[in-house]
């Protein structure tokens, strides 16, 4: 438990957060995968709780291994099945995954923020029509002048059938 300092009381610490980021690493032969940057950014993975797996490169299987390895080993990062980039271990591995889990991160904050905003327009939307209540909408307008045309409708085939005389017509 991590206590918090100014009410000295017991935090519960944030539960993992699984990404749907996953990272391959595609090597020439499984036999020499225990490379130290490989290893690094398997730890890096299982830290962030991101899935990691290992595979032999495979050009007639993988389009993107044919397409888009240069040299191996080379590392694959997958959000939501698909595709996102290739990177090696030259230069800074870990950042790359850094940046596709704070691009996931910033997307999802997006979301909830539209949804926020949306939920809360609408809100006001129909805080706004009930202040106004006096007032019809356009389809209530609609809808009643239709049913007041119905009734004339009806009101004038009634009507000209007693000027005919038939409605009202008795048999001797």
């Amino acid at each position: 438990m991590i206590v918090n300092p100014s009410h000295k009381e017991p935090v519960a610490p944030k539960e993992n957060v699984r990404y749907p980021i996953a990272v391959a690493c595609i090597v020439a032969d499984l036999s020499n995968y225990d490379n130290g940057i490989i290893q690094q950014v398997r730890e890096h993975c299982s830290k962030q709780n991101i899935m990691f797996t290992t595979r032999v490169y495979n050009s007639s299987s993988y389009a993107v291994d044919r397409d888009v390895i240069e040299r191996l080993p080379a590392f694959h990062i997958y959000t939501k099945g698909s595709y996102i980039k290739t990177f090696y271990p030259v230069g800074r591995p870990l950042q790359h995954i850094n940046e596709v889990i704070d691009a996931y991160i910033q997307r999802q904050d997006a979301k909830v923020r539209r949804k926020a905003f949306w939920k809360n327009a609408y809100a006001r939307l129909v805080a706004f029509v009930k202040k106004l209540g006096h007032r019809k909408t356009r389809l209530e307008r609609y809808q009643e002048a239709q049913a007041a045309e119905e009734e004339i409708r009806f009101a004038r085939r009634h009507s000209s059938f007693e000027s005919r005389g038939t409605a009202t017509h008795e048999w001797s």
